[in-house]
């Protein structure tokens, strides 16, 4: 959930600082930002529960949400080349 946030967080930086630069070109970031803003939401809750000592453990189901999430706003938001230097620290 830790990395799930830092990404999201990233990204909505990301979004932010190209809507300032280019308001121009701004239907896909503010379709990724629509999507990445209840996620980053809902990884901040869900880390709060699986701080130390956890009461909630993420599972497959959340890493399967979380990857879901940052291909479709990456793709739609026209932005994955990008989105691949947010996933480097992954390797």
């Amino acid at each position: 959930a830790g990395q799930s946030f830092v990404i999201g967080c990233f990204i909505t930086l990301y979004c932010a600082l190209q809507l300032s630069l280019d308001p121009e070109d701004h239907h896909h970031y503010m379709f990724a930002l629509t999507l990445i803003l209840p996620f980053v939401g809902n990884a901040l809750g869900l880390l709060a529960y699986n701080w130390y000592p956890s009461k909630v453990f993420v599972g497959d189901t959340f890493c399967y949400f979380a990857g879901m999430t940052f291909a479709v706003v990456g793709i739609h938001g026209h932005f994955t080349k990008p989105l691949w230097l947010f996933f480097l620290p992954q390797l």
